[in-house]
């Protein structure tokens, strides 16, 4: 792929999020898309690992319509897993982290996720039981309370994965369950385009 090139067979117009935010950065692959923790990603590193992800992503079965819960740090990777499921059709929702390990099984109980994928970061914070499949973003294992993990193809092809996301498909779950300690989620066909920094 070269700065200023949309690949053959991508749609040239379309309503959905994603697909929009990939074309407009794939319109210059060498310029800075994030800023984080004092080093500069690329527009086409963050396409790679979008596609990327994606390729992981369907490797494991997720599709149309799946849950993806994320327990994630503000980072880059993060962002790329949300545009990767996204591109899949498959809706996202990222978790608070709650004061105990008892409220976030029930919180992930209460989410039910087809797929939890935590961070370096937060794979601590995953239930010991919590019933849900988990795979980890940084490259290794986190556990299932199922009894059967998933690992990240390390490998995994950067050529682009076509967009599958419809306009009616879901996106995001938006939840909140801070002051009363009950969640709440909003479901988003078509979210904003988020900004292209991150401090």
């Amino acid at each position: 792929m070269t700065s200023g090139t949309v690949p053959s067979g991508y749609p040239a117009t379309t309503s959905v999020y994603v697909a929009e935010s990939i074309k407009r950065l794939s319109r210059n692959i060498s310029a800075p898309a994030l800023r984080y923790d004092g080093a500069t990603v690329t527009a086409g590193e963050l396409l790679a690992s979008v596609h990327r992800y994606a390729r992981a992503l369907f490797g494991i079965g997720i599709r149309r319509s799946s849950l993806l819960a994320l327990l994630a740090p503000n980072c880059p990777a993060a962002l790329a897993v949300r545009y990767a499921a996204n591109l899949i059709a498959a809706a996202t929702t990222f978790l608070s982290v709650t004061a105990s390990s008892a409220a976030q099984a029930e919180l992930l109980g209460l989410t039910a996720p087809d797929l939890l994928v935590v961070f370096p970061e937060t794979a601590k914070l995953v239930p010991v039981d919590g019933g849900i499949g988990v795979a980890s973003a940084g490259g290794g294992v986190a556990g299932s309370g199922r009894g059967h993990s998933m690992r990240w193809p390390r490998a995994q092809a950067t050529e682009w994965f076509a967009c599958a996301a419809r306009p009616d498909d879901l996106g995001v779950v938006i939840s909140s369950g801070g002051s009363t300690g009950v969640l709440r989620g909003v479901g988003a066909h078509s979210p904003p385009t988020p900004p292209l920094s991150m401090s």
